[in-house]
């Protein structure tokens, strides 16, 4: 009897422990009903946004789990309040899984994919005071490059010849880089490869093959840095990841010997005021290749985001000549509309980003701690929260979210338009060269649009490989004609 009222407690107790999981059991977001090979198929491919907008388009809060081979919850959160109060979350940092881009870096870790603390936190302070609106006014007035575009595109107008809106954008923004972000380095892309040794062809072939293999294929397989050494794709991004660090370390070097031989202290502290010379000057850095980590991460990020966002842009004004004519009067039409404060050009441009956002899938997080939706469920601390960008755009819930319709920015803006954009993401680990790119946007786009006519041979189709691509474009241009009084 003793052993009878031993194990009736036991199962009492045992009742009590399920009741009461069961009773704070979470209910988490609903979880995708594609397998896990049919997901991580579709991941791995160019269509990787399409794909999550066409699950993000199946539940009406956007916010739902996929399966993937990770041991936590995979959320994926399309739903732009959301996203913002992940991104924004001092309980959510970048997941490890950053660190597998630190191959590119051959191993030295960046401040883009270094977690929360001093290694980035110095890093972003240090560059931020470069990125003031009044600095970049001044870099940008100087640019080079601006006649180095209208030059090129006198010639293509001059022949008639087709040309890919995006490969000549990438060649500009190298150059743009070259004398904004490096302090007046010369790639000299749109003379055909520079002044400095051919760096920029350099940069360009060598920064594929280790995007391919350290953004791409090691983060979808783990296994593979364990076989690398018998891969030769994976040995030669290795020789790809080494270039790319030589070439930071000799735009380093480039820059302090420019420096030292300035001829004035006011020459010196136009440089030191820099983004290389912010990168340089800044005492913080453990080591030397930890600089160069940055230099190449810069690079990296704002060639091809702006690039493309042109390109992008460009296209659509192609394919509506409507609104390229209209853009065009508006910024010839009075003196006073410059590029930097035309609401209709920030319009266009934000348009573009809308259904464009070359940052298609986002950013990742980790959350420290649950996140309650406002429909009951919970995302659980541990989960690996996935915010794209192109779904979140896309699924918004405003008329016609397919079209491209600049208006839509100008007056009475939907509170929902603006909730559910965020193509430069949000928080504390938001884009820090936004200002940089929106100037350098405006000021391109009015060079093209008032001095030019955009005439679409063939639209480009959608390439994402870490940046959204419009591929396999092609436009023609001509002089747009002077205006009449």
């Amino acid at each position: 009897m003793a052993f009878l009222g031993e194990l009736s407690v036991a199962l009492l107790c045992l009742l009590i422990v399920y009741f009461l999981c069961v009773r704070d059991r979470k209910r988490l977001p609903p979880l995708a009903t594609e397998s896990m090979f049919t997901t991580i198929a579709a991941l791995t491919t160019s269509d990787a946004p399409w794909f999550v907008l066409s699950l993000a388009q199946k539940y009406p809060g956007r916010v739902f789990r996929m399966r993937v081979p990770q041991w936590r919850p995979w959320v994926v959160i399309a739903d732009g309040p959301t996203a913002r109060a992940v991104l924004r979350a001092r309980a959510a940092d970048k997941p490890s899984l950053y660190s597998n881009f630190d191959g590119m870096t051959a191993g030295w870790a960046s401040f883009f994919t270094s977690p929360d603390g001093p290694r980035w936190e110095h890093a972003r302070k240090g560059v931020s005071h470069a990125f003031t609106s009044s600095l970049i006014r001044d870099k940008l007035d100087a640019l080079q490059s601006c006649a180095a575009l209208g030059l090129r595109l006198d010639v293509l107008s001059a022949s008639g010849e087709e040309f890919d809106a995006a490969q000549l954008m990438i060649e500009l923004m190298i150059d743009v880089l070259g004398e904004t972000v490096l302090a007046g380095f010369d790639f000299g892309m749109l003379r055909g490869g520079g002044d400095s040794s051919g760096m920029g062809l350099r940069f360009l072939e060598a920064v594929e093959p280790a995007l391919i293999e350290y953004a791409l294929k090691r983060t979808n397989n783990p296994l593979r840095k364990l076989m690398a050494f018998a891969i030769p794709e994976a040995r030669a991004a290795g020789r790809a990841a080494v270039e790319l660090m030589r070439i930071a370390n000799e735009v380093m070097e480039e820059f302090r010997s420019r420096r030292e031989a300035a001829a004035s202290a006011s020459e010196r502290e136009e440089l030191d005021a820099t983004i290389i010379g912010k990168l340089v000057s800044n005492p913080n850095y453990a080591h030397e290749q930890e600089r160069a980590a940055d230099v190449v991460t810069f690079l990296i990020a704002g060639h091809d985001t702006t690039g493309f966002t042109l390109a992008w842009t460009i296209y659509e004004l192609a394919a509506h000549p409507e609104i390229a004519d209209r853009l065009a009067a508006d910024l010839r039409s009075n003196n006073e509309v410059t590029p930097e404060h035309s609401e209709y050009l920030a319009a266009v441009i934000n348009e573009s980003m809308r259904l464009w956002p070359v940052a298609a899938m986002g950013s990742l997080r980790v959350l420290a701690e649950d996140l309650a939706l406002s429909d009951g469920a919970v995302i659980p601390a541990g989960a690996i929260c996935s915010i794209p960008f192109l779904p979140v755009h896309r699924t918004a819930p405003v008329q016609d979210a397919g079209t491209f319709k600049p208006e839509r920015w100008l007056k009475n803006v939907e509170p929902s338009l603006k909730e559910n954009f965020m193509p430069f993401s949000t928080g504390r680990r938001n884009c820090v060269g936004q200002t940089l790119a929106m100037a350098e946007l405006k000021r391109f786009l009015a060079l093209i649009v008032t001095g030019y006519k955009l005439e679409l041979v063939r639209p480009p189709k959608s390439d994402y490989f870490l940046t959204l691509k419009p591929a396999d474009g092609r436009l023609r241009v001509s002089r747009r004609p002077p205006m009449s009084h």
